[in-house]
């Protein structure tokens, strides 16, 4: 089994928008098309007081949120599911 602790630390999220259209066609418009795929990003920021708890935040431009939840082990060799 994987250590709980390996969660702890920051993370960082994004979500992207869900476009086909391939961005890399025109090498002087490559990164501002996909840049502009970006829909949110955000940071995790994880502790791990015991190994079967987790705390921390959600932070992102304008706000966040406040973590709490229980860390419980999974099978043989898998990550543990909070």
């Amino acid at each position: 089994m994987q250590s709980s602790s390996a969660l702890a630390g920051k993370w960082t999220y994004r979500s992207f928008h869900n476009d086909p259209a391939p961005v890399a066609e025109d090498p002087d418009t490559a990164a501002q098309k996909a840049l502009a795929l970006i829909f949110a990003e955000a940071v995790f920021s994880f502790e791990i007081p015991t190994s079967t708890t987790l705390q921390g935040t959600i932070d992102w431009p304008g706000g966040g949120l406040d973590l709490r939840g229980t860390i419980r082990p999974d099978g043989a060799g898998a990550l543990p599911t909070v």
